[in-house]
């Protein structure tokens, strides 16, 4: 792994493990490259590739492996220990919040998260699983029935199956799932290797949601953004650009009858119009100027879009009710 922080740290000043998870997964393709590849399969940029002996230890699919799965297993940890603090008021205030929505609303809950702290206050919403096995039968004839929750992106406890087929699994425990197998090398279309697993990440994430349930769960975000025009987005950071075009595209389907909230972090007005959650609340409000939109205290809009930059604002389902029916 050390060898491959020297060599991120080589061209860019910053970088998480969404971007190592991509140049690993831009690595296993390299690897897999050779010169019996068909040119029209044989990505372009192996063209251009001058590769460093130093780095050579990089270009070997054996190696790259067990370090992907080091990687994913890492993140699930941490993300694990993290959830195991949350204290018992803190989950309670999640449950509440969901609860109250869901009192006045069908609720579809498509999280990017991979953590599992809306089954840690006590949401049962129907996933599409029964026990450990994804029931695309039964999803497809009852998700828009229900209360829906649906880990677009992956699950903490998600884990590959002992199948041929290696489906997705769900377990109980963030540790159940940690003794399973965490991904599977694809091919694309492009002939790209994608890593294809527990957790969806890297930047090529419109190729992996279309595997089972992730498809199931996109579809699922589709037809609910058609079908309703109410819309609440909490905690988003807008850098997923197939997310992004359908929030584009509820402005153009549902018009004036469209509300969108969008909750995101304490944040000053100035530093907010340069970030996505500002960007998206000028773009739905028909202005350039975050300012104009301001609404006093924390909150931004008109009467179809709420920028509220206060990251406690989700507790209070009752304001958000209010705008949803304005």
């Amino acid at each position: 792994m050390s060898l491959v922080n020297r060599a991120m740290a080589g061209s860019y000043k910053d970088f998480n493990f969404e971007l190592v998870l991509h140049a690993l997964e831009t690595l296993v393709t390299l690897a897999a490259t050779d010169v019996t590849t068909p040119d029209w399969l044989r990505p372009a940029y192996t063209a251009f590739s001058d590769v460093s002996r130093r780095w050579e230890p990089l270009l070997s699919e054996f190696q790259l492996t067990p370090l992907i799965g080091n990687v994913i297993k890492t993140i699930v940890e941490e993300i694990n220990k993290s959830c195991e603090a949350l204290d018992a008021a803190a989950l309670e205030r999640v449950r509440a919040f969901v609860e109250d929505m869901a009192r006045n609303y069908r609720c579809r809950l498509f999280t990017l998260n991979y953590d599992d702290l809306l089954e840690r206050s006590g949401i049962t919403f129907y996933d599409g699983f029964n026990g450990r096995n994804f029931d695309a039968s039964g999803f497809a004839t009852s998700w828009d029935k229900t209360d829906l929750l649906c880990h677009l992106h992956g699950y903490i406890r998600f884990g590959l199956s002992d199948a041929p087929t290696s489906a997705i699994e769900t377990f109980p425990t963030a540790a159940e799932a940690l003794a399973r197998p965490s991904f599977l090398t694809q091919i694309a279309q492009s002939g790209d290797r994608i890593l294809l697993g527990t957790i969806v990440s890297g930047l090529r994430k419109t190729d992996k949601v279309l595997y089972t349930p992730y498809s199931y769960y996109h579809i699922a975000l589709i037809q609910s953004i058609i079908s309703s025009p109410k819309i609440l987005v909490i905690g988003y950071g807008g850098y997923d650009t197939y997310v992004n075009q359908w929030l584009i595209n509820a402005k153009t389907i549902h018009g004036e009858a469209l509300r969108l909230a969008w909750i995101t972090a304490p944040t000053e007005t100035e530093e907010l119009s340069h970030l996505r959650p500002g960007e998206f609340a000028m773009y739905f409000g028909g202005t350039q100027n975050l300012g104009e939109l301001h609404l006093g205290d924390v909150a931004y809009g008109n009467n179809r879009v709420r920028l509220i930059a206060d990251g406690n604002a989700f507790a209070d389902a009752t304001r958000l009710v209010e705008f949803f029916e304005s």
